[in-house]
């Protein structure tokens, strides 16, 4: 007799801890927070893949050829979780590793790796919404442009509702370099995110999102070739990403953008004037 309680008892436990998240979702949808515990440790591997097409249009005339680049990166990402409220998180962060190569379309590739100085930890504050609280030291974060997650909303969220907020993107410098072309500055744009599901395990719930940027029109400072110019950027992209509540971290998730840019600028040679469109697929993977 005292065996069949226990095996109900245990076996309405885990009912409940199956049914609860079902059930605060039917009622006020689901409160998004970042809760993590100190000590907690990710290490979150990070692939991107970019192309760059530059056709010269100096004149208003578009050249009937085209140059194109081509950038493949690989990174890993240590998260360690120094202190953490349950307002606020100061997480360590440490690049300890990042590969990257690129070339011009029919030449060599080159390769790089990360510099020791770019090994060595920061740190940065977010509160539970998953947003920057210390500024990003950004000499670091610009190592490893495909930092994905977006920020959570104020309220519960259902499913199938969705939020908005502001964003910035910062094309990878490793394709405008193949041009001698660098662009002061990131393009602003905004961010619609849509829970998609949720699936409760025992353990822990996986999130899925589905994520749309709009990023610019913009006007940027630029550099081309040593030269002042200027260059105006538009585009978008969309995404997925996967949340889970037990690891407090995205655990997968990918994203493309295209982003178009007008490069207009004076230089020795006189007025030169370019199209670029740039199109990167980046991903994200936890590894435990």
């Amino acid at each position: 007799m005292e065996s069949g309680w226990r095996s109900y008892l245990v076996g309405a436990l885990l009912l409940a801890c199956w049914a609860y998240p079902r059930a605060l979702e039917s009622q006020q949808g689901w409160l998004l927070r970042y809760t993590p515990r100190p000590g907690g440790m990710t290490r979150t591997v990070l692939q991107a893949e970019g192309t760059v097409v530059l056709r010269d249009k100096t004149g208003g005339v578009l050249a009937p050829d085209s140059i194109v680049g081509q950038m493949y990166r690989l990174a890993g990402v240590i998260r360690r979780v120094v202190s953490a409220n349950a307002e606020r998180s100061v997480v360590e962060v440490t690049v300890d590793s990042l590969r990257t190569r690129a070339r011009l379309l029919g030449q060599s590739w080159s390769e790089s790796a990360i510099a020791d100085s770019m090994r060595l930890p920061f740190r940065v504050e977010l509160d539970n919404r998953y947003r920057w609280m210390s500024a990003p030291p950004w000499e670091a974060l610009s190592a490893v442009p495909e930092w994905l997650g977006v920020e959570f909303p104020a309220e519960p969220v259902a499913r199938g509702g969705s939020w908005n907020y502001r964003t910035s993107y910062r094309v990878p410098a490793a394709l405008n370099a193949l041009f001698e072309l660098t662009i002061n500055g990131p393009v602003e744009g905004s961010v619609n995110v849509v829970l998609d599901s949720a699936v409760a395990r025992l353990t822990d719930t996986l999130l899925y999102f589905t994520v749309q940027r709009h990023l610019g029109p913009v006007t940027l400072p630029a550099v081309d070739a040593g030269d002042s110019a200027e260059i105006a950027v538009a585009g978008a992209s969309s995404g997925i990403l996967v949340w889970s509540t037990g690891w407090q971290a995205f655990v997968s998730g990918s994203e493309q953008i295209r982003l178009r840019g007008n490069l207009r600028g004076m230089g020795r040679e006189g007025l030169r004037e370019a199209e670029l469109t740039w199109t990167v697929l980046r991903r994200l993977q936890l590894r435990p």
